[in-house]
């Protein structure tokens, strides 16, 4: 169990996240990273052996298929035709807008995020800036020009009292899947901390254990292993609030206009901004739901009823909870999120204009055994499908908060944001979350990295 890196297990305690993108130039990367790298890589060990200080980092990496493949020669599949495929190639049937040329699919994002354009990335967490800067520069120096660095996200918690909220104002972080002993301690705790939080074989997010439908097809050097996907999602907040406040008003005509825009943005997402649940408040937030770690994620989904929450809520939508599909596994479909915010607040002139100036958004990272009933499952299968969840006597619609449509003449649109109509549609003209660039990695054991990346040269032709 200690084998694992750190990341996909509890989470890397941070205030700070930097994404290290970056692509390796020659031999000299594998000497640089067995003397200089590895013996920073945060395990599961080092994790809950050690205790959190000031001065602490932690520190992940992944690679990609072209770099375990094509560079280090790594046999066997991996039994993931989405991490082969890669995101920028895939993005299309995520629903990412984008173009056909030369007979080849082009997202639009980032110029940084080009086809096939990393070998790896570094996730570095910290408590401050100045530790994670140091980290760069001191493994920038050693790397020299073995390495190329890519991009470089620096993500932060935001400030005060909105440190576990995104930049949309709402609370984050409460509905991870958990596995008892992994990550939380069964000896000092019978229960998560957000008790409702599903509670899914270690299998189920990493490699080779009961609960990864692929462990007996997994080559001996993905066992401890986990598929991460990155996204860099940029978020229009200005355009948001104004959605609500313009919208909002028309469907709650006794609310006063904010009041009445809260709750219409409690509706899409699922749960008032402070994380009290729609199922158990639909009215109002309620502290003693959201201030009461037994109660904000202790809740089940009335399987024929949206009048406490549609079935397109932004949460519905990707954890049904109770309520999935015939034939699915309980399990198959977990992932374990940790990603973080990027960009600054919004301005006053931001606010005013209704208008996005500055990017932000957030950097989203997800862990499991496998991308493709995973990750891409929970976006195309759910947020994407106007008929999920299914057997409902009207259409749910797209999730409106990551649902996407690339296809011509089409947009976002849900039903049930209206309890008192829940057959009224809601078009959304523009999305207010862009994905603008990601990738597919897998995250080797500390074994794989010390007999396989440590040690292997490069095969560069």
């Amino acid at each position: 169990m200690f084998n694992h890196v750190c990341g996909h297990r509890p989470g890397l305690p941070k205030v700070v996240q930097y994404f290290y993108y970056f692509v390796t130039q020659d031999d000299g990367f594998t000497d640089i990273f067995k003397s200089s790298i590895l013996p920073r890589i945060t395990s599961s060990l080092k994790l809950v052996s050690q205790p959190t200080s000031h001065d602490y980092l932690g520190l992940n990496v992944g690679f990609t298929r072209w770099y375990l493949k094509e560079i280090l020669e790594l046999p066997d599949d991996l039994q993931d035709q989405a991490f082969y495929t890669g995101q920028s190639r895939d993005s299309e049937y995520l629903g990412d807008a984008g173009r056909v040329e030369f007979n080849r699919w082009w997202p639009d994002w980032d110029d940084e995020f080009s086809f096939d354009n990393f070998d790896g990335i570094f996730i570095i967490t910290a408590l401050n800036e100045a530790i994670a800067d140091n980290f760069v520069q001191e493994m920038e120096a050693a790397f020299g020009k073995s390495i190329h660095k890519k991009l470089l996200i620096k993500g932060r918690r935001r400030p005060g009292h909105q440190a576990s909220s995104n930049h949309f104002g709402c609370r984050d972080g409460i509905s991870n899947p958990e596995v008892r002993g992994v990550t939380f301690d069964v000896q000092e705790q019978s229960d998560p901390r957000y008790p409702g939080s599903p509670i899914v074989p270690l299998g189920a997010i990493v490699m080779g254990y009961d609960g990864d439908e692929d462990k007996d097809r997994r080559p001996g050097w993905a066992v401890d292993g986990a598929f991460m996907v990155t996204r860099k999602l940029n978020t229009y907040v200005p355009e948001f609030e104004a959605f609500l406040l313009e919208r909002g008003p028309k469907y709650f005509r006794e609310l006063a206009e904010q009041t009445a825009a809260d709750k219409l943005g409690a509706r899409l997402i699922g749960r008032w901004k402070d994380g009290t649940p729609m199922e158990l408040s639909p009215d109002r937030p309620d502290p003693s739901i959201s201030g009461n770690d037994e109660r904000v994620n202790n809740f089940i989904f009335q399987s024929f009823d949206q009048t406490h929450c549609p079935y397109a809520a932004h949460i519905r939508k990707c954890s049904p909870r109770n309520y999935v599909s015939p034939g699915e596994s309980d399990n198959s479909h977990f992932i374990r999120r940790h990603g973080i915010s990027f960009g600054p607040e919004v301005t006053n002139e931001e606010q005013s204009s209704s208008r996005t100036l500055h990017a932000r958004g957030s950097h989203f990272v997800c862990y499991s055994s496998s991308i493709e009933r995973g990750f891409k499952h929970i976006q195309c299968g759910r947020s994407n499908n106007t008929a999920f969840p299914p057997r409902k006597k009207i259409a749910p619609g797209m999730d409106p908060i990551i649902g996407e449509t690339n296809k011509d003449g089409q947009n976002c649109w849900m039903t049930g944001a209206d309890p008192n109509n829940e057959g009224r549609m809601i078009i959304f003209q523009t999305p207010f979350v862009v994905p603008r660039g990601g990738e597919y990695f897998f995250v080797p054991s500390i074994s794989t990295l010390r007999d396989y990346v440590s040690t292997r040269s490069q095969n560069r032709h």
